[in-house]
């Protein structure tokens, strides 16, 4: 059976979004059929127009498995699923986001890698999230958190191993929102595991405006307490100032918890004081914006903030 896999599975765990999971496949068929890696999609029982979707692609592209979940389940079980699903049919598995898109010229980059046969996880960059730190193998889980642990919350920057996700223990990490990285610092912690960081940019995202970003209006929940509360139950082997230095590098590298993203939320209505007071107490783990800063935003008029974005708008369309 081994012998029958392919080298790469593409896995991708979709939810009512048909419309996007069909510019997916039509930007990654192309990219990907002469390499004739398979697609594993896990439909998390979608109410849409999702399976015809699929089934109009596996037309042109017959390396495409289809599973739809009965039940709805979380979004940390759904990628445990699709994953172990992706086992079945290839040796490594690439866990890609269904707005997330392959930069082509890195596919036969990480081809070589893969052949080289000895990591049981890679991570890609993207978006040069980290510039500082070149490609390298990791032994220690410590090392890997504090060098690139902030990036590792892009779910679509993974390729495992079918070992470690046939071996490695996912429940401890359900309901974390964070379970893709979890299993790689669970996996290290157990066993003698090797991780390689490839540092050139593999994938990217499409326009956020065009997406429905179901984290977004809920960034406080995830990336301050979820986030934080993820990077501190990491195996104790892991020194405490090397997860305290995670949790805050994160913010630097996507920016988000800055003045203009913040106001963005505001603008928005996904942010206010009350938000604020919730998660106060996160703050000054998760962010260098000054909290004096971040409450005058909680409490700017929402009014004032729309009128100038489309005060901004009608000046960028008129120039």
């Amino acid at each position: 059976m081994e012998n029958d896999l392919s080298l790469l599975g593409i896995c991708i765990p979709t939810f009512n979004r048909s419309n996007i999971l069909d510019e997916a496949l039509t930007d990654l068929i192309p990219k990907i059929s002469s390499f004739n890696f398979n697609v594993i999609i896990s439909d998390n029982a979608s109410v849409d127009d999702t399976e015809k979707i699929v089934k109009k692609h596996k037309m042109s592209y017959s390396k495409i498995i289809y599973c739809r979940q009965e039940i709805t389940c979380g979004g940390d079980r759904h990628f445990e699923k699709v994953l172990k699903i992706g086992t079945v049919y290839s040796k490594y598995l690439w866990l890609l986001g269904d707005s997330y898109r392959l930069i082509e010229s890195e596919i036969n980059n990480i081809i070589a890698i893969l052949q080289k046969d000895k990591y049981h996880a890679i991570i890609v960059n993207s978006f040069d999230r980290i510039t500082q730190i070149e490609s390298k193998e990791y032994d220690s889980g410590a090392e890997l958190l504090k060098e690139i642990g902030g990036h590792m919350t892009l779910m679509s920057s993974f390729i495992f191993n079918k070992d470690l996700v046939v071996n490695v223990n996912f429940k401890r990490y359900y309901d974390s929102y964070f379970i893709h990285t979890g299993i790689v610092y669970e996996y290290m912690n157990q066993f003698n595991a090797s991780i390689f960081w490839y540092k050139a940019n593999c994938v990217f995202t499409t326009s956020i405006s065009k997406i429905k970003t179901s984290w977004i209006p809920v960034s406080f929940e995830v990336f301050a307490k979820h986030w934080m509360a993820f990077v501190l139950s990491l195996p104790l082997e892991i020194p405490l100032k090397f997860k305290l230095y995670c949790i805050k590098e994160h913010n630097r590298q996507t920016k988000l918890f800055t003045a203009r993203y913040l106001i963005s939320l505001r603008t928005n209505e996904w942010f206010s004081f009350k938000t604020y007071m919730e998660y106060k107490k996160y703050i000054p783990y998760v962010t260098d914006t000054s909290r004096i800063l971040i409450i005058l935003i909680s409490i700017f008029p929402v009014k004032i903030l729309k009128l100038g974005r489309l005060l901004k708008r009608r000046i960028i369309g008129q120039s």
